[in-house]
């Protein structure tokens, strides 16, 4: 399995925690949450069931488990903390035997989650999807249901919890129509967390943050598609299976020709 090391990043958080009624503008625009995958076109947005999530199945052509550290910065006024979160970024990729058509799914775990929960903010965003159909799924571990949203350029997913208190780590699966993929992928995956810091008048509870940036991930490709190394995805067993007949089928036939002869 190949790994990698995640990068933090120094940049203003992307977790959206609720506030107020900010999330109506984008549940008037949603798809209502539907069982199972959910298409969703370029600058479009749709709300996910994570009770309706069921892990996706196929055929697994590639996997690899990359750990991160976050580290916290503040979103309120404590003067005084320092602390990370750890974890590790899964992606992998699913070949559907019938088709091809690969699916790819991404997720978050946390060390410590009694420590860091990301309960406060969780946001997971996968890039590289541009003129691909994708149909999605997902959930998070404290929230029944998640928004997710695709970009006006169809390249980027992200799928966030919108209610503070609630959110947790996150698993998106995306099924795709493309057959190739590369690891040459963006994932960025942003967690907000309450802790007892050190504030002007002394401790308090205060809100703080983190974000964590992965290259190399995995994403779907064209045949056409240059800058990396296309994967070709293996057949499954049965194939060889069934070409290792014909081969001897044909061998068989060959020596009866030559003993008629």
């Amino acid at each position: 399995m190949k790994q990698q090391t995640g990068k933090s990043s120094n940049r203003s958080p992307v977790v959206r925690l609720a506030v107020g009624l900010g999330l109506t503008g984008l549940l008037c625009g949603a798809t209502a949450a539907k069982a199972g995958f959910v298409p969703i076109a370029p600058g479009h947005s749709s709300v996910l069931s994570g009770s309706a999530y069921q892990p996706p199945v196929g055929i697994v052509v590639a996997q690899q488990s990359t750990p991160f550290t976050a580290y916290y910065h503040p979103i309120g006024t404590f003067i005084d903390f320092s602390g990370v979160a750890t974890g590790q970024l899964d992606d992998q990729v699913l070949s559907d035997p019938k088709t091809g058509a690969l699916t790819f799914v991404y997720e978050i775990e946390l060390n410590n989650e009694g420590y860091t929960s990301a309960s406060q903010g969780s946001e997971l965003t996968v890039s590289g999807y541009g003129p691909y159909q994708t149909s999605v799924a997902g959930r998070l571990q404290f929230e029944p249901t998640g928004p997710v949203q695709r970009s006006a350029n169809g390249s980027s997913l992200s799928f966030y919890a919108d209610r503070s208190g609630l959110g947790g780590p996150p698993e998106l699966a995306v099924k795709t129509n493309a057959t190739r993929f590369d690891a040459n992928g963006a994932t960025t995956f942003s967690l907000a967390d309450v802790f007892q810091v050190n504030g002007p008048h002394g401790q308090e509870l205060d809100t703080v943050w983190g974000t964590v940036s992965f290259k190399n991930t995995f994403r779907p490709i064209s045949p056409a598609a240059t800058g990396g190394t296309p994967v070709a995805v293996p057949l499954p067993p049965a194939f060889y299976t069934g070409l290792g007949i014909m081969m001897a089928c044909g061998v068989i036939t060959l020596v009866r020709r030559s003993m008629s002869n």
